[in-house]
């Protein structure tokens, strides 16, 4: 029975999981813009967006996304520290 419970657990949607995908769909362009806005150069701007987005996959994946804000927000944040890691 708690097989079942588990296996249930494990099938269940994680909302964060999906607004972040959501976030990602609409947005994407403009996390590229933004990543070119700050002199990164055009044909990096893809690299440099995919790092912050497989960064932000992988915290949601460990519980460190805090709902201090939104999912928005967050990204943004970390997409600031992988442009700082880009200079």
């Amino acid at each position: 029975m708690d097989s079942d419970r588990n296996r249930q657990d494990d099938a269940r949607p994680d909302p964060d999981a999906n607004a972040l995908e959501e976030f990602v769909t609409s947005k994407r362009k403009d996390l590229e813009r933004r990543v070119l806005r700050a002199g990164i150069p055009p044909e990096d701007c893809a690299d440099v967006v995919q790092e912050a987005l497989t960064t932000a996959f992988d915290q949601l994946k460990r519980g460190l996304f805090r709902h201090a804000g939104s999912i928005a927000t967050w990204v943004y944040v970390i997409l600031g520290g992988e442009i700082l890691d880009y200079w």
